[in-house]
């Protein structure tokens, strides 16, 4: 056999290569060896490229900013969805979403402003001019609440019907039915139950419309388009026929609930945060930023009252079951309680440490249900005396690894079957259901992601969704 020649050339070992840097405590030179194989050979200082000088400016920009930061900024916290000055806070709320941390402020971010949700707003601590001049003839502005007479008040009596009277020897549910549909991409922002218990609408956040859907299946049936800016709560008529909606855009938007059709648009001058129909389904209220609550017919669709006495944002309302009174709270931490007709006070109920995030009246209409970050109270507001008071720092709840700090999002009376008992959420994905009397905790439904949106039906449902966009859909026997 015949031998094969290589064509390589042999190969040269690569000599051992050392650098000297700096030197050792006694004076000697520090020898810091390369690799036995390649040396990486530095090239000269590259010069950076204009972007890279953008980054660098703005890291010094910033750097400044923070050494020259106002210590007043300290002075706001974050709960959750809302961002509010420290003189708006209860004292046991210093403490930022996840932890300790402190809300951070924007550059040029006023400390006067109030975050609900995504969106921020501006503190008002004085009306317009053109409100004062709209107003100031009536017979708030001219000074106290009227006189009302609550002796002779009272609502329509209500048969005490089998279901009723069994709640009342139990006060809790027996079983319940829950199930989770696929809502939105993201955090659901609102949700409302039709009175038939048929369908449900919602919206996500950021959203700039809001769509209906099968309660059974989650199929989407119609969506509502037409607002400029984002969802911020929606509200249905009691005959299922008309739909409200608000936004950042300054307007409440009034639809056809089954064709979806756009109604009518009410202008406001700065963001609408609340709305709700009258159970006639004849009148409309809506509680925006500059602390008015207005009353709007929704036939002639024109302004038939206000409420200037708020003096902070208005963040809920609610209708009494006979409409002859509505009830609204918001960051002035009081509940005040008006005629829709008139816009005159009737009682205002003092008690909160906190922003007053939701409210509304029993079934019956003798009882107010309302929470700030911390409590949920049961009013008598004929007497204006507290039943029961549930603080968060009660709830039992097994130890997580999640630093999370307790807080109530949002409350609300159950269906009518068990209409006696309180729906409160908190944000540690629980929904609970408590025994108004007692305080006690008589039911726990467990949720993927913490719950900021809950609608309670007419019959027997509950919808609430969370975080991760669920929708999860409650039955209560």
């Amino acid at each position: 056999m015949g031998c094969s020649v290589s064509n390589h050339q042999p190969v040269k070992p690569i000599k051992r290569v050392e650098v000297t840097q700096r030197t050792n405590e006694n004076g000697t030179p520090k020898v810091v060896p390369k690799s036995n194989f390649l040396m990486a050979v530095q090239s000269p200082t590259r010069r950076l490229s204009r972007s890279e000088l953008v980054l660098q400016e703005l890291s010094k920009q910033r750097a400044n900013e923070m050494e020259s930061k106002d210590p007043k900024i300290e002075e706001i916290f974050n709960f959750s969805d809302f961002s509010v000055s420290m003189k708006n806070a209860s004292p046991s709320t210093r403490l930022g979403k996840r932890g300790n941390r402190k809300q951070s402020v924007r550059p040029g971010q006023s400390l006067e402003q109030f975050e609900f949700g995504d969106f921020c707003v501006r503190m008002e601590d004085s009306l317009d001019e053109a409100i004062i001049k709209t107003y100031e003839s009536s017979a708030f502005s001219s000074g106290g609440y009227e006189p009302y007479n609550l002796e002779n008040f009272c609502f329509p009596p209500r048969a005490p019907t089998q279901t009723r009277l069994k709640l009342e020897m139990k006060m809790a549910p027996k079983q319940y039915n829950m199930y989770t549909l696929i809502g939105h991409p993201n955090k659901v922002k609102c949700v409302a139950l039709s009175p038939t218990e048929k369908y449900y609408v919602s919206s996500a956040n950021e959203d700039l419309s809001v769509s209906m859907f099968d309660i059974y299946s989650g199929k989407e049936i119609v969506s509502f388009f037409g607002h400029e800016d984002s969802i911020i709560s929606v509200s249905y008529s009691l005959d299922c026929k008309l739909l409200a909606t608000t936004s950042r855009d300054n307007t409440m938007m009034m639809w056809d609930a089954v064709t979806g059709r756009q109604l009518f648009i009410f202008d406001h001058d700065k963001v609408v945060i609340c709305c709700s129909f009258s159970h006639d389904s004849r009148f409309l209220v809506s509680g925006c930023q500059d602390m008015v609550c207005r009353v709007w017919d929704t036939k002639k669709r024109r302004e038939m009252a206000a409420f200037s006495g708020h003096t902070g944002i208005v963040v809920c309302l609610d209708w009494a079951p006979d409409d002859s009174m509505i009830v609204s709270g918001g960051s002035d931490q009081i509940l005040r309680l008006w005629d829709p007709r008139t816009g005159i006070g009737i009682r205002q109920i003092s008690g909160h440490g906190g922003i007053i995030l939701s409210c509304q009246f029993s079934a019956v209409g003798d009882s107010i249900v309302s929470n700030d970050e911390r409590t949920i109270k049961v009013w008598d507001w004929k007497e204006g005396r507290c039943l029961t008071t549930i603080d968060v720092a009660t709830l039992k709840r097994p130890s997580t690894k999640s630093a999370r700090k307790l807080a109530w999002s949002i409350t609300s009376f159950c269906p009518s079957v068990w209409g006696s008992l309180i729906i409160g959420v908190a944000n540690d994905r629980m929904v609970s259901i408590f025994n108004p009397l007692s305080g006690d905790e008589v039911l726990s439904l467990n949720c993927k992601a913490p719950v900021y949106s809950l609608s309670s039906g007419l019959h027997s449902k509950i919808v609430f969704g969370d975080a991760y966009g669920n929708i999860y859909v409650t039955d209560l026997f």
